[in-house]
């Protein structure tokens, strides 16, 4: 006791080294070098009482064997326990489950897992599931449902030459481009300023041209050959522009001048001949709303004249073209068409449609590419000018000057916005080139 603690424990490592060896040699361990090799950590397993394990050890290694069987007996009774709680009330179990644990709780000799495994082959087998069969509806029952779809469907407004401006023009015109439903042949030599459909004789044209040093014409075209079947020619003095249909005659105005005249649209032979109370002549069309002519001159307008007062006509109203804060100047061949009044804005490859109550452009239709779908024909293309609506079926025709087609067109939606549609059919604000400063 009175050596080291680190000389003592080089002694009695040595000690137990030395037992190990007598161990090896004779078969047998010594108690005493065993209990001590033991303590060391040396052997793998407790002392067994056949070596001579003295009492305290046996005592020992018993307490330990005890403890351990104590153990397993309270973790299975804590588990029956727990089984028993459930199946009284049911928590987690169904109930042919919670039965059966409950009789095993109760049952001297039950058996947890033979008893549950007894449950898991009495579980019923899947089965695949029933299909049924729905019964389909009758016809009254889908008029119904087609019926309730309907009144319940806001319907859209209809994408096309009539679709009327609206009364919620909130001063953002529409935009719209077109599809080419037709292309029928046409003059190539003909300045279109001026083009009417008739249905009398069926598919035909009116058409007025003009050409500077004469002579001007007024045409009877047949839309689908472009056959022109007959013609009247104005004297040299005059250049023909705007025509339109007026109580069952044919009206024409001219340019830089105050002079029109009638047609009788059966034989072109002129009827008679008027003035307007201005100095310039454009485009002619009828009012929808009324019995006046609306005629452009080359100005920001469209004025209203009066043509029931003889020969002479007055001035009713003259209104200012815009779109939005813009003064839209140079509207040139006109259309009416469903209350709208539809323009040609010359030089540029689009059509204004205008409210004629308060000069607003409600929409543009851009055709900047329709002037190349043309076939080829001798000369020079022009710009386009040329509307005419036939209202017993709803077809548009468009043509230009000098144009080697008419084209009959449907509108269609575009993505093209307002400003982009502005800065293609909006007109320079002075001609010059034209004398119009």
């Amino acid at each position: 006791r009175c050596m080291p603690a680190a000389r003592r424990r080089v002694t009695t490592h040595a000690t137990a080294v030395q037992a190990i060896k007598r161990a090896r040699d004779t078969g047998v361990p010594d108690a005493k070098d065993a209990q001590k090799t033991n303590k060391m950590g040396l052997l793998s397993s407790p002392l067994p009482n056949s070596i001579g394990a003295s009492p305290i050890t046996t005592v020992r290694y018993v307490t330990a064997v005890a403890l351990g069987l104590t153990a397993l007996a309270a973790l299975g009774v804590v588990r029956h326990a727990d089984l028993t709680h459930r199946a009284s009330t049911g928590l987690g179990l169904g109930p042919e489950r919670a039965s059966l644990v409950h009789s095993t709780a109760t049952t001297p000799e039950g058996n947890v897992q033979h008893k549950m495994r007894q449950l898991h082959e009495r579980q019923p087998k899947t089965q695949t599931p029933q299909l049924l069969e729905v019964p389909r509806p009758t016809e009254g029952q889908k008029a119904t449902t087609a019926a309730v779809a309907a009144a319940a469907t806001v319907a859209a407004p209809r994408l096309g030459p009539t679709t009327p401006f609206s009364t919620a023009f909130d001063g953002t015109p529409a935009v719209y481009r077109y599809e080419v439903v037709n292309k029928f042949p046409h003059d190539p030599a003909a300045f279109t300023q001026g083009l009417v459909f008739s249905a009398s004789p069926p598919d035909t044209l009116f058409e007025s041209t003009g050409s500077v040093g004469g002579p001007s014409t007024i045409r009877e075209v047949d839309l689908t050959t472009g056959k022109v079947r007959r013609r009247s020619s104005l004297d040299r003095a005059y250049f023909a522009e705007g025509l339109t249909m007026y109580k069952e005659r044919l009206a024409q105005i001219t340019w830089k001048n105050n002079r029109g005249f009638y047609y009788d649209p059966a034989t072109l032979e002129r009827s008679g001949e008027f003035r307007t109370p201005l100095r310039d002549g454009w485009g002619l069309t009828t009012d929808a709303g009324s019995d006046l002519l609306i005629v452009t001159d080359a100005s920001k307008h469209l004025h209203f004249i009066d043509p029931t007062k003889g020969d002479q006509m007055t001035l009713n109203k003259s209104t200012v073209v815009m779109d939005g804060d813009r003064i839209v100047r140079f509207a040139n061949e006109l259309e009416t068409i469903d209350g709208e009044v539809w323009a040609n804005v010359l030089e540029r490859d689009c059509i204004a449609r205008i409210n004629p109550e308060t000069g607003a452009v409600v929409g543009w239709i851009v055709m900047d590419d329709l002037k190349a779908k043309q076939d080829p024909a001798p000369g020079i293309r022009g710009v386009l000018n040329g509307i005419a609506y036939d209202p017993d079926t709803g077809r548009l025709f468009v043509t230009g000057k000098t144009w080697s087609n008419v084209f009959e067109i449907k509108l269609t939606a575009t993505e093209t916005g307002v400003e982009e549609a502005r800065r293609i059919c909006w007109p320079a604000e002075t001609l010059p080139n034209y004398g119009y400063p």
